[in-house]
């Protein structure tokens, strides 16, 4: 094997063979300097619409408004920031999406994704009555899952003996946070509170959305002081 000696060698005269590699450690504090470090809080980069443009969305009232995609993709951001477990929510970021987001998200019928960004701003801000809604929510959970198929049997028998065949019937059950809200409102605990749930019937036509509404009012009759 030939090994070609380098210009060092040549120039200083040494001796020929092959050269003996001495490793060279490098200090820690050099590997410090040059290790990629990663931020522990990662900057928000959610604010593509500044508050005057947030009020003026709030004001539109069409769906298909050329608006309503880039507010769809800029919530989807928002919740995807959320969940980084490292992001430290901020009172001006909290005021930010609890007076314009969150509105935003209900305004254009984004339920799901409304309830989402809720649960995760109360997580962040209180862990810990967050963590024990969630315990007695989830044990209540196979409750509500039993009463849910009872309900729709009975709506569902009742619709279609009144001709309301094609009806639709859509469960939607509330997130933590709404909970929580309705507790502080009604100044009750956990206990006390009964509308876990909601059902949705969709129907064609106002006359069978009126029609629909009677049936519900038979089976259980309405508070007057609630309706």
């Amino acid at each position: 094997m030939v090994v070609q000696r380098s210009r060092r060698e040549k120039k200083n005269g040494a001796r020929s063979g092959p050269r003996q590699h001495t490793p060279r450690l490098r200090s820690s504090h050099a590997h410090k300097r040059h290790a990629p470090t990663r931020p522990a809080n990662p900057p928000y980069t959610l604010p593509l619409f500044d508050k005057p443009q947030l009020a003026r969305i709030l004001r539109i009232k069409d769906p298909l408004h050329p608006m309503s995609a880039e507010v769809i993709r800029t919530l989807s951001v928002l919740l995807r920031t959320l969940q980084h477990k490292d992001l430290t929510i901020t009172p001006e970021m909290l005021r930010l999406i609890t007076e314009y987001w969150i509105p935003i998200a209900d305004h254009f019928g984004m339920w799901k994704l409304r309830y989402k960004i809720e649960d995760l701003v109360f997580e962040r801000v209180d862990p810990q009555t967050y963590a024990l809604l969630l315990s007695v929510l989830a044990r209540k959970n196979h409750i509500h899952k039993r009463l849910f198929r009872e309900i729709t049997g009975v709506i569902t028998h009742r619709l279609r003996k009144s001709g309301l065949k094609n009806a639709g019937i859509i469960f939607r059950k509330k997130n933590v946070f709404g909970i929580y809200g309705k507790m502080k409102r009604k100044g009750e605990n956990i206990n006390h509170i009964t509308d876990f749930f909601a059902i949705r019937i969709l129907v064609n036509t106002t006359k069978e959305c009126y029609r629909a509404l009677e049936i519900l009012h038979y089976l259980w009759p309405p508070y007057p002081d609630r309706f």
